[in-house]
Order: C-alpha cells, then sequence, then structure tokens
C-alpha cells in the first residue's frame, strides 16, 4: 500500500493525540515521505559506481579503437593521394617534355628554313656581282 500526504497526516495526527505535538514531530521526521523502497542504499550506489565505470572503460576502448581503424584509414587514403598525385604529376611532365619537344622541333625547322633562305639570297647576289 502506497503512503499519501491524507495517510501520513492522519497518522500525526493520531501520533499527536497519543504521544504529544513534540513526540509526533520527532516520530514523522524519522519517517521518508516516500516508501523505503524508494530510497538507494550504499550498496546501490557502489553497484551503480562499478557499472558505470566498466561502461566509461567500454566506452574508452571502442573509442580508441575508433580512433585507431580512422587514422589507418586516413593515412590510407593519404597514400592513395600521394600516388596519384605522383602518378598525374608524371603524366603531366611527360605531356610537358613532349610539347617541349615538338616546339623544339617546330624551332628547329624554321631556323633551318630562315637560314637557307638566307643562304640562297647570299648566293642569288654574289651569282648577280
Amino acid at each position: 500500500m502506497t503512503v499519501d500526504e491524507p495517510r501520513r497526516h492522519a497518522l500525526y495526527t493520531r501520533l499527536e493525540h497519543v504521544l504529544g505535538a513534540e513526540h509526533a514531530t520527532t516520530f514523522m521526521q524519522l519517517t521518508p515521505p516516500t516508501e523505503w523502497t524508494d530510497f538507494a542504499t550504499k550498496h546501490d550506489l557502489e553497484a551503480l559506481r562499478v557499472g558505470l565505470e566498466a561502461r566509461m572503460d567500454r566506452l574508452e576502448a571502442e573509442m580508441r579503437a575508433e580512433i585507431q581503424s580512422l587514422r589507418a584509414e586516413i593515412l590510407g587514403e593519404m597514400q592513395s593521394l600521394r600516388a596519384e598525385i605522383l602518378g598525374e604529376m608524371q603524366g603531366l611532365r611527360a605531356e610537358i617534355l613532349g610539347e617541349m619537344q615538338r616546339l623544339f622541333r617546330i624551332q628547329t625547322i624554321w631556323l633551318i628554313g630562315v637560314i637557307l633562305t638566307f643562304a640562297s639570297v647570299i648566293i642569288a647576289a654574289s651569282r648577280l656581282l
């Protein structure tokens, strides 16, 4: 049976008639306004502390494992990106070298053409003289 406030007041009134106001008040102060089963004992608190510590230890271990996993994943991604970037840089280097060779060929052909043109002009001028 749950003890509610009207029942507590009725008990106090009865105790007041039997024991007097001072003893009734002392008695009521020593009894909780709720059921005794609602109070936690030292054993309950210790069990709760042990349970919380175990849970915190598990969570810490899980967090450490997750951090290690993420670290390994990030390192793997970084290595993959590094390899990809190096590959792209080598491809770009090859493109640049190929373009430079093409431009040098064009320049060489153009210079040979200019030299041959000047040589032709000089030969033609020397025959005219």
